[in-house]
């Protein structure tokens, strides 16, 4: 790019051009409808060089009027809106540079027309089908809002299932049409807030409904939107009450975005904020009908890019560059000051649009814009474009020194260039004589003199001269020459070891008439000496007694006068590079090139530092295995960075690692290598850990045989199977074995049909893919047990008391125990003549002592018959069961009488008692002994009476006494518990109960109840009893229920199916016996209801 093209400034002496910006709109006009009358604002503002004016034009031209303000902001305002200012009208802004324009728009005047007259006030259609009732809407600006009325009601459009449509042009649709009704639309301009109202129209219906078949009465319409607005497609479906309409797009089977959905009735589908990719076919499905349309969305130009500002000079060619896209693909119009430019040389390239201005003069200053625009908008970019024309002035660059010094031989530049426009020509002088150019000397074309190689005799005065139609400068310079200082030799590398004394050399060459200076750095900070240590002789630095520290690089800097005066880079530096051996960095890239059975091929590379050695690096092998993580180092040892280990087992994994080893000593180890394994070898070892496993669920003449995997090595290869043979240890020869094979990836076999309780000798070797290895040792095992054949023999049983037994048996032979015996177990349970079998619920008593011969019984029932039967145990199981034996235990002293209950009242001073025996049977009841006494007296009554009567008199009663009544029971064995109460003859049995509730839940009655009076004496109890209601017969379900209870379930079988109704009745029991029952309470099986008394 010229030089002239980045000019913002031009320097004193000429005319300054300030950086300045042309008009660039920042709010364009847009539409604008208004009513007359009123008033109205159209906008547009720009930003740029101030200060900015503004214009507008009417239909093209420039106007004014009273009626007109326009605002130095850039806004119209019209005060009075009257028809003739509808029209076209563009805003145009001005600053310094130039003019730009607006787009183009328009105001409308705001009208709403009136209907017109319908031709028939009635419209018909057959029964079953649809109606369509136009609108006619009358002319509107802005469009009208129109809404449908049937009989002075609004029409319900968008309830689910409305059976009334309105299209997108005001129509009315109703499927299926009904009749009897008035129907007229209402159009509403919103701005002039005026409504109108059209005709009526009747809808008649003409003969017998018919069925009329589906249809899409207006189909899609391909439509085009604009970028971010919303799109809508309707979609009107008659001749069906509630149709299901479907959407789709592209042929998929569902909206891609939730933008795109449908209203309630599915009838329009919306597409908001609208984007390219929405654009596609949309169709809708309905009953087998299809209607579709294309959606196209427009985008609005957008200036990526637009032309920049261009200050240049006379003659160049300037380039204004728009780069712009939009839907569709915009058209570009370039403009100067706010006219269209045409005629002009433009490049385009894809969306690259540029306008070509070549050989250009200072009339073609001025704002230029280009303009974007398609169907969705337009979009405007500025630039300005400044031609200058000034005398030639020196650049900062191009400015000559006083003096310039240049080194013999050396190629040096003598700077000169100039800004000026027109771009200026160059002339040289050289001793103030005209400078004669050849191949070492050579004039640039921005002006600067080149020589090629500095000699003496180029030493002296040079002058530049720069000149164009504006005017002439000139600049001058010495130029003196100096033979270039250069170092004596070329060593910049010096090895040692810690503690040597080492020299780094900085010998140079240099022009007699300067003098040096020599500075050592270290990491750009200078060395610093210190006595003993670190010296500096002549220009050399000394290290006394070098360290490792010490290493590293040395930069050795010679400067001259010259450079002190900054009159030339007269400066030459050296690395010198002190390297201190030490022992080299590890090996890398170990890997296995080769494997045997017992040995390997190793390569590697060399280490990324050998430590500065001298001699050749010696390498280590090591190693570890699967056997053993403990690295092993080989006897190996090389100066190459290959090498052969041997020594290696068959069939284990390797990893390997090299050493190197200098003058200094050894390196870390490198990398492992990747695991390797060596190739097979017959085994030699057999398997660990030979055994035997019994396993319930097989046979007892069987056993498992178990082993662990061949050690490695030993194992020497994958394993292919084992050989597992056996023979009876007795019995047997000892060259009669039996083999079984077993898969060399299972680790177990059974061993079956053996003998019971046998002794066998057992021996494995594995087999691998190279061959047969050893076998192990012998192992001997024992095959499972049998349950012992026969039972123990019952000799006799004697009761101990009447809680225990005594059992004496003889144990089953011992060539009937099928293996060890662990012992007996006796399983004993009272007599019941209707169970025959030995039952599951029986009880059980083991005895674990295999020499055992009794065995003793406890915790049971007195007086009770037992059934007794025995079988031995061994670790398989139980015998087979021996005779039955019966013994009854002893009898014990009865326990206490139950269900105490006393007549009611007193009569002749006597009062009966009645009782049941007591609840467990321990022996024969021979008598019953029944004491009282009146409470207070001193002496009582006992009368006594057989063991199988449970009544008696009690006489000498006084009424409303108070007594202390007790009852015993005695058999043969003593006198058992005592039954005793305390009670008050003559105060009477206890009331019903009150609050009785019967719920019944599937066939299933609850009855519940609260204690009611408890007649003078304790309540121990209630019954329950139940009657259908045509049946006057009572069944007792229970009277033994608890005094605690209240509330109790029936079982749902005592009801008959719920087909029935019923009635409950409870009644209270104290120590007089039930009282009356309560009032019967009715429910019903089939219902789930709730009864209770009052």
């Amino acid at each position: 790019m010229p030089f002239w093209n980045l000019l913002v400034v031009v320097v004193v002496g000429v005319s300054i051009v300030e950086a300045v910006s042309t008009p660039t709109f920042v709010v364009l006009p847009r539409h604008v409808v208004a009513k007359s009358g009123g008033t109205a604002s159209l906008h547009c503002s720009a930003v740029g060089h101030q200060p900015l004016n503004y214009w507008w034009t009417r239909n093209s031209q420039k106007f004014s009027s009273p009626n007109v303000v326009f605002h130095s902001n850039g806004t119209l305002q019209l005060v009075i809106v009257a028809t003739t200012d509808a029209a076209e009208y563009q805003c145009f802004a001005n600053n310094s540079i130039g003019s730009v324009a607006s787009n183009v728009v328009d105001l409308e005047i705001a009208v709403l027309g009136v209907f017109s007259s319908r031709s028939s006030p009635v419209v018909s259609v057959a029964h079953g089908s649809y109606s369509v009732l136009p609108c006619n809407t009358p002319t509107s600006v802005p469009k009208a809002a129109v809404t449908w009325f049937r009989d002075g009601v609004i029409v319900d459009l968008d309830s689910r299932g409305s059976k009334a449509m309105m299209t997108l042009e005001d129509e009315l649709v109703i499927s299926p049409a009904d009749s009897g009704a008035s129907y007229k639309c209402v159009a509403e301009n919103k701005i002039l807030n005026i409504k109108k109202t059209s005709d009526d129209v009747f809808l008649s219906l003409l003969g017998m409904p018919v069925i009329q078949s589906l249809q899409i009465l207006y189909g899609l319409e391909d439509t085009q939107v604009v970028l971010g607005s919303t799109a809508v497609f309707q979609c009107i479906v008659v001749n069906s009450l509630v149709p299901t309409i479907q959407w789709r797009k592209d042929g998929s089977s569902s909206l891609p975005s939730p933008r795109i959905h449908s209203d309630e009735n599915d009838r329009k589908l919306v597409i908001t904020n609208a984007m390219v990719s929405d654009g596609g076919v949309y169709k809708c499905l309905s009953g087998g009908k299809t209607a579709s349309a294309r959606l196209t969305v427009l985008a609005p130009p957008v200036i990526h890019s637009g032309p920049q500002d261009s200050i240049t000079a006379i003659g160049a060619t300037v380039y204004l560059t728009c780069n712009t896209s939009g839907v569709p693909t915009p058209s570009v119009s370039w403009f100067k000051n706010g006219v269209e430019l045409s005629g002009v040389a433009t490049v385009n390239t894809g969306l690259v649009h540029s306008l070509k201005l070549t050989n250009v003069h200072e009339s073609d200053n001025g704002a230029y814009q280009c303009r974007s625009s398609n169907e969705a908008g337009i979009a405007f970019a500025s630039a300005a474009v400044i031609v200058q024309a000034f005398p030639p002035t020196f650049t900062q660059g191009g400015k000559l020194q006083s003096n310039i010094i240049a080194f013999r031989t050396s190629a040096t530049t003598l700077p000169c260039s100039a800004i000026g426009s027109p771009p200026p020509t160059y002339k040289w002088l050289f001793r103030d004589l005209p400078l004669v150019a050849g191949s070492n000397l050579q004039v640039l074309q921005a002006g600067s003199l080149a020589i090629g190689s500095v000699q003496l005799k180029n030493a002296g005065k040079y002058t530049c001269i720069a000149t164009n139609q504006k005017g002439s400068i000139r600049q001058s310079t010495i130029l003196a020459v100096y033979t270039e200082t250069a170092f004596a030799d070329d060593v910049t590398t010096v090895y040692g070891l810690a503690g040597d004394l080492v020299v780094l050399s900085c010998q140079v060459r240099y022009d007699s008439r300067l003098y040096i200076r020599v500075q050592w750095t270290k990491n750009e900070l200078q060395v610093k000496t210190v006595v003993g240590k670190v010296t500096v002789s002549g220009h050399d630095l000394v290290f006394h007694n070098v360290t490792v520290g010490d290493g590293g690089d040395y930069d050795c800097s010679v400067s001259t006068q010259l450079s002190a005066e900054g009159r030339s880079k007269n400066v030459i530096r050296r690395t010198v590079q002190l390297l201190l051996q030490e022992p080299p960095s590890p090996p890398q890239n170990v890997e296995v090139t080769s494997k045997a059975r017992t040995a390997v091929l190793l390569k590697w590379q060399a280490p990324e530092s050998d430590g500065n050695a001298k001699n050749s690096l010696f390498y280590f092998i090591e190693y570890n295995s699967s056997i053993s993580r403990e690295f092993v180092r080989s006897s190996t040892q090389t100066d190459a960075r290959t090498a052969r280990i041997s020594g290696l087992h068959p069939y284990v994994e390797y990893q390997f690692r090299v050493v190197a080893s200098n003058d200094v000593g050894e390196s870390n180890p490198s990398y492992l290598s990747r695991a390797i394994r060596t190739l097979p070898d017959s085994p030699t070892s057999s398997p660990l850990n030979l055994k035997t496993l019994v396993n319930p669920d097989s046979p007892e003449d069987s056993f498992v045989v178990v082993w662990g995997p061949t050690p490695s090595p030993g194992v020497n290869g994958p394993v292919v199977e084992y050989h597992v043979e056996y023979r009876q240890e007795n019995g047997s020869k000892p060259d009669s074995w039996t083999r079984v094979a077993v898969n060399g990836s299972s680790l177990n076999v059974s061993l079956t049909s053996l003998g019971v309780y046998k002794l066998y000798l057992l021996r494995i070797r594995v087999v691998n893919s190279e061959g047969v290895g050893p076998w192990s040792d012998e192992y001997r095992a024992l095959t499972g047990e049998l349950p012992p054949f026969d039972p123990p023999e019952i000799e006799r049983v004697n009761a101990l008391g009447a809680y225990s037994l005594r059992l004496e048996f003889t144990p089953p032979r011992r060539d009937t125990h099928n293996g060890i015996l662990r012992g007996f177990k006796v399983w004993y349970w009272p007599n019941d003549p209707a169970v025959t079998q030995i039952p599951a619920d029986r009880h059980e008593l083991t005895v674990s002592s295999p020499q055992a011969s009794v065995a003793i019984i406890s915790n049971l029932n007195p007086n009770t018959k037992y059934n007794l039967v025995m079988v031995a145990y061994n670790n398989a199981g139980n015998s087979p069961v021996s005779l039955r034996e019966q013994q009854i235990t002893a009898e014990a002293k009865p326990g206490s009488v139950t269900n105490v209950e006393f007549n009611q009242d007193v009569v002749n001073g006597e009062i009966s008692v009645r009782w049941n025996p007591p609840g467990q049977q321990v022996g024969t009841i021979t008598k019953y002994f029944i004491s009282y006494q009146q409470v207070g007296d001193i002496a009582g009554k006992t009368l006594t009476v057989d063991g199988n009567v449970q009544f008696v008199v009690l006489s000498g009663i006084q009424s409303d006494a108070a007594y202390n009544v007790s009852i015993q029971a005695a058999s043969s064995v003593g006198e058992g518990a005592l039954w005793t109460t305390a009670i008050e003859f003559g105060k009477g049995r206890p009331g019903p109960p009150i609050g009785v509730r019967v719920i019944i839940v599937d066939n299933q009655p609850t009855v519940s109840w609260m204690p009611g009076s408890d007649g003078g004496s304790e309540i121990i109890g209630y019954k329950v009893e139940y009657s259908q209601r045509d049946n006057s017969e009572w069944q007792l379900y229970s009277r033994d229920i608890s005094s605690s209870t209240s509330e109790v379930t029936l079982p749902a079988h005592l009801l008959d199916g719920g087909a029935s109704e019923y009635e409950f009745r409870v009644a209270v029991r104290n120590r007089l016996g039930f009282g009356s029952p309560t009032v019967a309470q009715e429910a019903s099986g089939q219902q789930r209801r709730l009864h209770c008394d009052p």
